[in-house]
């Protein structure tokens, strides 16, 4: 099982196409994709608050929110769920071709992914924690790359850098988009510290 996850994250990122027809070839829908982002998100949470706890000096300088795991599990499946939702919703409005419940697979997958890559990511950290923050870039910039070229083909585009461009000012946006709800509503970045 796992070798086939640690394939399956190769062909992502060499051949999307195979890769998200593959997905779709497992008979995954919505309730599934779902379930797998709730255990992406609540795994990922549970780990990252055991390596606060078992790190020296590591909760120095974190906000609460790291150690909080069940905001923080929620959280992530909250962004999950927007992300999804851009997914298809932006890429629509660019003529793409994908459906919500193929950009929802296509998450949940990054979030199984992702969750893969985090485990050994977090192991070695503890290791050798000098290579932590090199790990970290690294990570983010896999995360980044399985997104352009799942995006690009659940919606069929063919240009991955008008994808990544896509991504990065949709990401802008959004982020502008939240910060004046949360303004409007009276949430300050101060209430997570």
């Amino acid at each position: 099982m796992i070798g086939r996850i640690v394939d399956l994250i190769g062909v992502s990122v060499r051949d999307p196409d195979a890769a998200v027809a593959a997905l779709q070839g497992m008979g995954i829908g919505p309730r599934e994709s779902w379930r797998a982002i709730f255990l992406a998100a609540s795994v990922g949470a549970i780990l990252s608050w055991l390596v606060m706890r078992t790190l020296p000096g590591a909760e120095a300088g974190l906000d609460r929110l790291t150690l909080q795991p069940i905001v923080m599990a929620l959280l992530q499946v909250g962004a999950a769920a927007l992300f999804a939702a851009l997914v298809d919703r932006v890429g629509r409005m660019f003529g793409g071709t994908g459906r919500f419940d193929d950009a929802l697979l296509v998450t949940a997958w990054l979030e199984i992914a992702m969750l893969f890559v985090q485990v050994p990511q977090i192991l070695f950290s503890m290791a050798v924690p000098a290579v932590g923050g090199i790990l970290s870039m690294l990570s983010f910039a896999l995360y980044f790359v399985l997104a352009v070229q799942l995006i690009r083909a659940v919606h069929g585009f063919r240009n991955p850098l008008l994808v990544a461009l896509g991504i990065v000012g949709t990401v802008f946006v959004a982020a502008f988009a939240l910060s004046l709800l949360a303004a409007s509503l009276g949430i300050m970045p101060e209430v997570f510290a």
